[in-house]
């Protein structure tokens, strides 16, 4: 379906948070999101994805040659943020949104260096991230 209309938007994701969790964690997100850059226009850049922190796409392998900016907003962000998610901004150059703030930039961190994200200290290492302690 194709809208600019919020209205439709959000009508759209109501029906979608109704229908509730099928029981299986992990979805096909990434191919949702090539889906949707095939129907957006040709000028436009940037894809949205609303995802869970608590779990992940099964098919993110999918996004390998994707030229489109995902905004992936991240919901349920209560004590850490999936690095796996965090991974994933800094491999394809995306951006990570919660309710407390914006992470860009990303793929700007070399292997060894560590950010503090929302009161948690995250390390990079060769295959992503991982969780270095709270502060």
């Amino acid at each position: 379906m194709r809208t600019d209309r919020y209205e439709t938007i959000r009508d759209r994701l109501i029906e979608a948070m109704k229908a509730g969790g099928g029981g299986d964690a992990p979805e096909n997100d990434a191919e949702a999101l090539l889906y949707a850059r095939q129907l957006t226009a040709a000028d436009s850049t940037d894809l949205i994805l609303i995802a869970d922190n608590y779990t992940f796409p099964r098919d993110a392998k999918l996004l390998k040659n994707t030229t489109a900016h995902v905004r992936i907003i991240l919901c349920g962000v209560h004590d850490y943020i999936n690095p796996r998610y965090l991974a994933l901004a800094r491999k394809h150059g995306f951006s990570l949104h919660t309710i407390e703030g914006d992470i860009q930039d990303l793929s700007k961190l070399l292997e060894g260096e560590i950010i503090t994200i929302q009161g948690q200290q995250y390390q990079v290492t060769g295959d992503g991230f991982k969780l270095v302690q709270k502060i």
